[in-house]
Order: C-alpha cells, then sequence, then structure tokens
C-alpha cells in the first residue's frame, strides 16, 4: 500500500482486481484511481478518458471517516448518494467537489474490499485524507474494462505509467512505440448457449418436481413469493403452483402478457430457464 501511494500522488494509477463490476459505474475492482487534493488530477483523469473539463469525479471514502467529511451522510456502497462536502475541508479535496461543494460519494468497509480499504487507510495515513478520486477505467466510447489486455492496452496507448494488478505493480514504457490506436475489440459472442444436457441437469437440480414454465416465469418475477417459498421443496413446489394459478384466475390476462414476455425473452429464457434468473 504504500508504494501504491507514493504512485497515487505522482499521477493516476490503474487499479484492477478480481472479477469485474457488472454495472455503469466501477466501484474498486476496474478503476482509474487518482491524489483527490489536487485539481489537477481532475484535469488529468478528464484528459485521459477524453471527457469534458466540467465533468465530476467520484470519491471513493473509508466508510469510518464519512461523517467527518460530508454532512449528513450514510453508507453509499454503490456510489448512489451525493452529499455536501463539510465547509472545513472543501478547500482539501478540489478533485472531487461539484460545483455546489457536492460530491456523488462511494463508501468502503475492510469487508468489502479488502485491498481497496487498505489502500485508502494508507492514503489517509499518509495524507490525512482518507479518500481518493475513482471514475471507472474505460476509454470515450469504451465500455468498463474487463480483461487483463484490455487495461494494458489503455494503459499503454494514454500513458499511464503505474497500473496494479491484482495486486502485482506494473510499471510501462515505451509508450511512442505502441502501435494500437484504440481500444481492444470486445467479444460479441454469445455466452448465454447452455448445452442441452446442462440445461435439463440445471432444470433437474432447480425445478425437480416439474413446475410448468408459465409457473416458472411467474415465480421467478415475484420477488416476494421467492423469499417465502423453495420450489425445491415439494410443498415449495406445490404451494407455488396453487398461488401462480390462482393470480392467473383472479387476473387472466396475466397469461397471454407472461406468454408474450417469455416468448420476447424466448433466447434467453429458452437458453437458461431457472438458472438465468436464479
Amino acid at each position: 500500500p504504500a508504494t501504491a501511494v507514493r504512485d497515487l500522488r505522482a499521477g493516476p494509477v490503474v487499479w484492477f482486481h478480481g472479477r469485474s463490476e457488472i454495472g455503469p459505474r466501477a466501484l474498486g475492482n476496474r478503476s482509474l484511481l487518482a491524489d483527490p487534493t489536487t485539481y489537477a488530477a481532475k484535469e488529468e483523469l478528464n484528459r485521459l478518458k477524453e471527457r469534458q473539463w466540467w465533468r465530476p469525479v467520484a470519491p471513493v471514502v473509508l466508510e469510518e471517516h464519512l461523517a467527518d467529511w460530508f454532512e449528513n451522510s450514510r453508507p453509499s456502497p454503490y456510489m448512489l448518494e451525493t452529499f455536501t462536502i463539510r465547509g472545513a475541508v472543501r478547500d482539501r479535496i478540489p478533485a472531487v467537489a461539484h460545483l455546489d461543494h457536492s460530491a456523488r460519494v462511494q463508501s468502503v468497509t475492510a469487508e468489502q474490499n479488502p485491498p481497496l480499504h487498505a489502500l485508502l487507510t494508507a492514503f489517509h495515513e499518509a495524507t490525512g485524507v482518507p479518500m481518493l478520486c475513482n471514475t471507472s477505467l474505460n476509454d470515450r466510447g469504451e465500455p468498463i474494462v474487463e480483461k487483463l489486455a484490455e487495461a494494458f492496452n489503455f494503459c499503454l496507448r494514454k500513458g499511464v505509467r503505474v497500473g496494479w494488478f491484482n495486486g502485482v505493480r506494473v510499471e510501462f514504457t515505451g509508450f511512442a512505440g505502441y502501435g494500437v490506436p484504440g481500444p481492444l475489440p470486445r467479444d460479441h459472442e454469445r455466452f448465454t448457449a447452455v448445452p442441452a444436457r446442462r440445461e435439463r441437469a440445471i432444470r433437474a437440480d432447480l425445478n425437480p418436481h416439474g413446475l410448468s414454465d408459465l409457473v416458472l416465469y411467474r415465480y421467478l418475477h415475484d420477488n416476494l413469493m421467492m423469499d417465502r417459498l423453495d420450489i425445491r421443496e415439494a410443498e415449495g413446489a406445490r404451494a407455488v403452483a396453487e398461488e401462480v394459478a390462482a393470480q392467473l384466475a383472479e387476473k387472466p390476462w396475466l397469461v397471454e402478457y407472461s406468454e408474450r414476455r417469455m416468448r420476447e425473452r424466448g433466447e434467453k429464457f429458452a437458453s437458461l430457464g431457472a438458472a438465468y434468473s436464479f
């Protein structure tokens, strides 16, 4: 962590750890991290990602220090909440402040992300600031990076000197000699297909009492029913069949609606059946 802190004080760092996130933003597994204490860090992140100068950068913060830095704050592990930076510390973190002194915060605990928490702790010990700039690891028009090769491509094209990959520090040189002009192409092959034998095994395991696809669809789209009843148990499967039958009797239009939705999502549902929704 101390070495990574020194890297961050020198410029933005690629942070690649474990499995990638699924969603619209990076939460510390496919991130560009930077020092929040200088406005230059925000400018450099926006330059790397070819974004407008005014685009904000989110802070990733040690959860135990949230209240010291943000008004009316509470845990926000998915970077979904915006809090106002306390007046006494605003000038210490210019890279993450919006024009109204707010910031869209991601909080982190040691349990949620041990390596990132350790890095934030080390940065806090070195600077007195318990946060870093965090933006997704991708170029303009590029999806968030998935693979190591895509991350290396980003570093070499953009001139990022240091990346941390699953705890391994990689220092890049020779940027001018890297001949790839843009992001690596993504694999667009279908990944949902399941061999028939595998599908039968999945269905036998997750739907052992042979509920119909219509009943399965209604069950798998009713979170409250799924919480109460387990279709892998005979009693649970029988109760689900009865509840769905009652639903369809009360609202006959649900039959046509559900069958239409099943057709619309046919490839996905027919390929994976219950396993997809579970």
